[in-house]
């Protein structure tokens, strides 16, 4: 119908109701703001967007004004309050993303995995020329990705696919570098995350949710510029983490795999390192039988078993994946804590090989520690099988350590001093060590020592003073496990009553030495043993 049409139609009454409209009191006029969708409602001619941003933009910025359509807008007093109108679809948002989509789910969810969140602009590799597909080297790309990072203070953000590294990326101040491992992004190649520079200035960094396979963490520093690294939730694959006196660095949550013996460094390697913090992390596992990883971990890494299992299917990594020689090795080291980590060296594997030089090293190795005290405490423990100086976890040349509340299976405790010609790193002594509360499991015969504590080696300027030994539990019914001070100076050791054994006591001496103060009260290894990890059951190879 014309407009014309229109007003002829209107009845007398009706104009006089439009009059009487019109001299009532205007109605304040009604607005509605839609985020990310249309206006509803008269009274608004634009809407609030979300600024979205690609590459290096910020998700997540502040809301802009978005411009107003052409045309006059209908006046609106300034005292008005707006309402919504009755059909305006209040509920309207914005399409999400397939990734936005997943985490909802993933949220919902407890058991399922969650990427980290990621606060601030999100940088891309690709925009500064890195290759996702892997076939170009990207080492100079991260490089630059790192710098932006940097100066924008933002996250360098690895959308899934391989990227090679074959050279050292820089790291630089509070920069993270983070993925989402149900998309992975794996670093592939022979190069490293980290520079050898030493006065170069980089603290604060963090490498969250990234699979490396053959790049290592590898950062050298000095105490006044180059700390407080965090390591969580990184799975390595023939790749190491190693801090040079780099203090308060943290590696946790993150998964250790080999299928290769690495021959001299461990997948966890600290050079004079003060108050590193190693915890909550498995070294060696069978990619075949993961069930039990939800458990060990828990909230913190939820759903990694599923995380790991599609890795190591679309990468083709074999099942086994515990070819270690040795697990941490901490070289004059201060203050490092190791806790309710798995270690677990594929036995059968390794045994086959022992003629080779470094094929079996040790769990955990610390020599030379000194300051505060280092601590190794409520960890699992399984393949370190051989009681010389091969296998276990050794306390060499050093003074503050505790070894705690840690389930041992076929690996032993050793303690000694060896003539060392770098006396000012590693001096010829052993002091105020405690080995308290731990549960020794042995399943096979290993040897003149078995798997329990032993003392070895004594040069003649050696100083040996308070060595408590208190609560351990050892299960061997041969006998064969215990306590061998054979080697050792007797009155340096307090060995209490409360040690358990599965066969009677057994602790060896020499032949023409008195027995330790068995009974004298132990000045270390106070309060009550804790739960550690003894009910744990971890599939073996």
């Amino acid at each position: 119908m014309s407009r014309s049409r229109r007003r002829a139609a209107s009845t007398p009454s009706d104009r006089s109701r439009s009059r009487a409209a019109a001299d009532s009191p205007r109605l304040p006029a009604r607005r509605t703001v839609a985020i990310g969708g249309a206006v509803a409602a008269a009274g608004i001619t634009g809407a609030l967007v979300w600024a979205v941003a690609d590459g290096d933009g910020a998700p997540g910025a502040r809301p802009e004004q978005a411009p107003a359509a052409a045309g006059p807008a209908a006046p609106a007093r300034a005292s008005a309050r707006p309402t919504l109108p009755a059909k305006a679809d209040s509920t309207a948002r914005p399409r999400r993303t397939a990734e936005a989509e997943a985490e909802a789910e993933a949220e919902a969810d407890t058991n399922a995995y969650r990427p980290p969140r990621v606060t601030g602009p999100r940088i891309d590799p690709a925009a500064h020329g890195a290759d996702p597909t892997g076939r170009k080297d990207s080492t100079a790309a991260l490089g630059r990705a790192v710098a932006a990072a940097s100066a924008r203070g933002g996250t360098v953000w690895f959308p899934a696919g391989h990227y090679r590294i074959d050279g050292a990326v820089p790291l630089a101040d509070g920069v993270t570098l983070a993925g989402d491992l149900a998309r992975p992004a794996v670093l592939t190649g022979k190069g490293r995350l980290g520079d050898e520079e030493w006065n170069g200035r980089a603290a604060g960094v963090t490498l969250r949710d990234l699979v490396l396979d053959g790049v290592d963490v590898a950062q050298r520093g000095s105490s006044t510029y180059k700390r407080d690294y965090r390591v969580q939730r990184v799975v390595f694959h023939n790749a190491v983490a190693s801090f040079s006196t780099t203090p308060n660095a943290e590696v946790r949550e993150s998964l250790f795999l080999s299928d290769r013996p690495v021959p001299v460094t461990p997948p966890v390697d600290l050079y004079k390192t003060d108050r590193a913090n190693i915890h909550d992390n498995v070294i060696g596992v069978n990619t075949a039988q993961l069930g039990w990883l939800d458990g060990f971990f828990g909230s913190s890494f939820p759903g990694a078993a599923g995380v790991l299992s599609a890795v190591a299917k679309a990468e083709g990594w074999r099942a086994d994946q515990g070819a270690f020689a040795s697990g941490l090795f901490g070289n004059a080291a201060s203050g490092t804590t190791i806790r309710r980590n798995v270690f677990n060296a594929s036995l059968d594997r390794n045994a086959s090989r022992t003629t080779e030089r470094y094929d079996l090293d040790h769990a955990v190795y610390l020599w030379g520690t000194h300051g505060a005290r280092t601590v190794v405490a409520g960890n699992w423990f399984r393949g370190w099988w051989l009681s010389g100086a091969e296998g276990g976890v050794k306390v060499r040349n050093g003074q503050a350590v505790t070894v705690r509340n840690n389930t041992l299976h076929d690996t032993s405790v050793l303690l000694y001093v060896q003539d060392d010609s770098n006396a000012a790193d590693h001096p010829h002594h052993l002091k105020d060590v405690e080995v308290c509360h731990n549960d020794f499991r042995p399943t096979r015969d290993h040897g003149t020592w078995g798997t329990g504590i032993s003392y070895m080696e004594y040069p003649k300027d050696a100083t040996v003073a308070d060595v408590t030994v208190r609560g351990n539990v050892f299960r061997d019914p041969t006998r064969k496990t215990g306590i061998d001070l054979t080697n050792g100076p007797l009155n340096a050791f307090t060995i209490t009553p409360d040690n358990v054994y599965a066969a009677g006591p057994t602790v060896a001496l020499e032949s023409s030495a008195a027995p330790p103060r068995a009974t004298r009260s132990p000045t270390g290894c106070t309060g009550p043993a804790g739960s550690g990890l003894g009910s744990l059951r971890v599939p073996s190879y």
